[in-house]
């Protein structure tokens, strides 16, 4: 046997059928992930958006030019992992 004939056989179709139902149930599992990343990232994210509230509040230069500012100056000292110091006078 071989063709249609085989497939139809040996459950072909329905082995077809299964397999693009869980290569579409997987796709349209990451696109609703991925359109909620931005979510789970924001949990990540309080202290920046606040740092950023912050610095709209009271009209200054966007917070990254300002710490890298501070830190070419020798302001803030990097103590490591993103994390920094004012420098003690």
């Amino acid at each position: 046997m071989i063709g249609l004939q085989a497939i139809s056989a040996n459950n072909g179709w329905s082995m077809a059928f299964v397999g693009a139902l869980i290569v579409m149930c997987g796709l349209a599992s990451l696109s609703f992930i991925i359109s909620q990343l931005h979510k789970i990232i924001g949990l990540f994210e309080k202290k920046l958006v606040k740092l950023y509230e912050i610095f709209e509040r009271e009209n200054l230069p966007h917070p990254h030019l300002t710490i890298s500012a501070f830190r070419d100056a020798g302001y803030l000292i990097p103590l490591g992992s993103g994390l920094f110091s004012w420098q003690k006078v």
